[in-house]
């Protein structure tokens, strides 16, 4: 078993027994009241959801007195070290053993009983509330503890600085090769989005559908591209037939004759006013 494991051992029973005092004392409380044991349970009953829920977060809240970070030790050397560690954990203990000393001339087991963990809570409560915290703070104005606290923010701010400019530098090269392949499709695909864009318009003014020719084009642009240039083909064909006047339905009637062509109708919707 690690060191680390014990100490959560440790803490953990601390805890639990800091709780078990606590329900003691409670229903304690309730029987000097004189509150009958069947509404004791009844209340416990109606209350256990909402007793799980406050016992969760108070765990939570104070189990980090187990497992402090790495970060934590360097910064706070003396809170995070085993021996501040292990007193930590045995306060509740330490408290029970006080108020054991303190039971002496009580006869009733009961209130025995209740002293003990009424010794438990108030040194549970004023240690793992009050002087810790106290103690965390005071140590974080240490010099040293002020100056590696500095130290790691600064590497945290360089290492920020270092990501994000690893993003801006990619996502330079990506535009580049955008701008690229755009330059590189315009260039080998002039002649066919001019194609296209007459096709277009012939098979609009003869009222039948594009020739073989428009799905060659799709395919060879699939090939050479993928989706991104067909559409770059695409807007092409579109703007050539705005130049020229004949514009109307090219989008359409193009889009519809590459429909299939990688997935073309799922990847790109046509602009309905072309």
């Amino acid at each position: 078993m690690t060191k680390q494991r014990r100490m959560k051992l440790l803490h953990a029973s601390a805890t639990a027994f800091f709780l078990l005092a606590a329900a003691y004392v409670a229903v304690l409380a309730l029987r000097q009241a004189g509150v009958n044991w069947w509404l004791i349970f009844s209340l416990s009953g109606y209350s256990a959801a909402s007793g799980f829920v406050l016992v969760s977060a108070y765990l939570f809240a104070i189990f980090h007195g187990s497992s402090r970070n790495q970060t934590c030790a360097i910064e706070h050397p003396l809170t995070s070290s085993v021996q501040y560690m292990t007193l930590y954990s045995l306060v509740p203990f330490l408290g029970a053993a006080a108020g054991l000393l303190c039971k002496v001339g009580i006869e009733s087991p009961a209130q025995a009983a209740g002293t003990i963990s009424m010794g438990t809570i108030g040194a549970t409560f004023s240690f793992w509330v009050i002087i810790d915290p106290l103690i965390v703070m005071a140590e974080s104005f240490l010099p040293s503890s002020r100056a590696r606290r500095l130290a790691r923010l600064a590497a945290a701010k360089d290492l920020r600085l270092q990501q994000q400019k690893q993003r801006d530098q990619m996502l330079e090269l990506i535009e580049k090769q955008e701008l690229e392949n755009r330059r590189i499709w315009n260039n080998t695909f002039a002649d066919d989005a001019l194609s296209l864009a007459q096709l277009a318009y012939s098979a609009k003014r003869q009222r039948r559908s594009m020739p073989a020719k428009a799905v060659e084009i799709g395919l060879e642009a699939f090939k050479r591209g993928g989706l991104e240039c067909m559409q770059a083909v695409h807007e092409m064909a579109v703007q050539a037939a705005r130049t020229r006047g004949i514009n109307g339905t090219t989008a359409r009637y193009i889009s519809t004759c590459w429909d299939g062509i990688g997935h073309w109708r799922d990847s790109f919707t046509p602009d309905p006013h072309n």
